[in-house]
C-alpha cells in the first residue's frame, strides 16, 4: 500500500496547534544549526547554468548565476520557527565575520539565541589573511573575549574533501585540528561538519 494522511495518520500539526506529547505538554525544539548567515536568508538563490551557447559564450557549464527573489526575512523566519515550538536557536559560524554577525542577532533574541566559534572547511581560505595560525587561534580568542557569554560550541569545523574547488586538503588539515584545543580550552563541545 501508500501511505498518505489518508490511511490513519489524521493529526495535521500547524502553529495554532502546538505539537503536543500524549500527556497533553507542548514539545520544544533547540535549532542547533540555524545557517542564518546564509544567503537565502537575505532572499539570493543560486541556480545552475547551462553551457551558455552561442548566445552567451562567457558562461561554462556548472556555473551559478545569483538573483534576488524576495527582500531578506531573517526575522520572519525566526518568528515562524518561535511559532512552531523552537525555543532556542545556535546560529553557526563557519567563519569570523558569521561570529560577528551572529552576535548582532543574539542581541535580538536575547536568551533564546547563541553562536558558535570555528572555521568550516569551505571557508578556510577566509582565514589566509592572517600571517599565522596563530595570529588565526588568537583571534578566535579575541571572538570568546567579546562574545564568549554567547558562545555554546566550537565550529562549525571539519573536513569537506567533496568542496575543494574552495579550498585544498592541506589547508583544512592545517585549521581543523586548532579547533579542538579551543574547545579543550573553553570547555565546549565540537560542532562538527563532515562530508
Amino acid at each position: 500500500g501508500t501511505l498518505s494522511r489518508s490511511t490513519g495518520y489524521s493529526r495535521v500539526p500547524t502553529p495554532d496547534k502546538a505539537l503536543s506529547t500524549n500527556t497533553g505538554k507542548s514539545l520544544r525544539f533547540f535549532d542547533i544549526a540555524t545557517n542564518i548567515h546564509h544567503k537565502n536568508f537575505r532572499g539570493v538563490y543560486s541556480s545552475k547554468m547551462d553551457d551558455g551557447g552561442s548566445d552567451n559564450p562567457g558562461n561554462r557549464r556548472g556555473q551559478f548565476s545569483q538573483q534576488q527573489y524576495h527582500k531578506p526575512d531573517r526575522d520572519a523566519v525566526i518568528k515562524r520557527a518561535m511559532k512552531w515550538g523552537v525555543k532556542q536557536f545556535i546560529f553557526s559560524s563557519g567563519a569570523i565575520r558569521n561570529t560577528v554577525d551572529s552576535a548582532e542577532w543574539c542581541d535580538k533574541y536575547p536568551g533564546l539565541a547563541y553562536t558558535t566559534i570555528g572555521c568550516h572547511p569551505s571557508k578556510v581560505g577566509s582565514l589566509r589573511k592572517f600571517s599565522s595560525l596563530d595570529a588565526v587561534y588568537q583571534k578566535w580568542e579575541s571572538l570568546f573575549d567579546e562574545f564568549g557569554n554567547i558562545v555554546r560550541a566550537v565550529g562549525e569545523c571539519g573536513l569537506d574533501y567533496h568542496r575543494r574547488g574552495f579550498v585544498n586538503k592541506t589547508e583544512q588539515m592545517n585549521i581543523f585540528p586548532m579547533h579542538f584545543d579551543l574547545a579543550k580550552q573553553y570547555k565546549l563541545p565540537m560542532y562538527f561538519h563532515s562530508r
